[in-house]
């Protein structure tokens, strides 16, 4: 199980696998200042985790296509969730609020990267229906927050694969967006 490690194992993460759960992620970097000068897009054919997740995809995707079956949706985690394994949590959500532009600067290259990362799995797949972002930290953020500094990277992504069911998803309390997360244009929410 490789998990939540193929987006942020592309910009040089810790990943340490156990043995009894799902790999835990680490930042190497806890200051977004680094992260806000030194991040670039990642290419989902080259870096981290992503091109054995690629691989796997199309060895499972062949074997279900010979019984008739098929991968139907491809999943990445979103801005916020991958963000926050380059520094941290917390100085994710400090940032935010005190230093939104160096987020924005760090959001924008990530939510490049979904959208290649998603599109790389798309490309996997012979048919493909659906697409989902899991992004649980986004309900973190104040309405406004949202609204200024993540509504506008969760559009673009959805906004690219118009056509496709998309979905997001999140865990975290969020009952004070649920009139803006409309907004981002996805059609089912978990």
């Amino acid at each position: 199980e490789y998990g939540m490690a193929a987006e942020p194992s592309a910009f040089g993460t810790k990943i340490v696998f156990h043995a009894d759960s799902p790999p835990s992620i680490e930042p190497i970097i806890d200051d977004l200042a680094f992260w806000e000068t030194k991040i670039a897009p990642a290419n989902p054919h080259a870096d981290g985790l992503m091109p054995l997740v690629l691989r796997l995809y199309a060895s499972a995707e062949e074997r279900l296509q010979a019984e008739g079956l098929g991968i139907r949706m491809v999943c990445a985690r979103g801005p916020l969730a991958v963000a926050s394994w380059l520094a941290g949590i917390s100085p994710l959500m400090m940032d935010i609020a005190m230093e939104p532009e160096r987020v924005n600067k760090i959001l924008t290259a990530v939510t490049e990267t979904i959208i290649r990362w998603l599109h790389a799995q798309l490309e996997t797949l012979r048919n493909p229906e659906g697409m989902m972002i899991l992004d649980d930290l986004v309900g973190m953020v104040s309405a406004r927050q949202y609204e200024e500094h993540v509504q506008p990277h969760l559009r673009r992504i959805f906004d690219e694969f118009e056509g496709l069911i998309r979905i997001y998803h999140n865990d975290t309390p969020c009952k004070h967006l649920l009139n803006s997360l409309p907004d981002a244009h996805f059609d089912v929410f978990n």
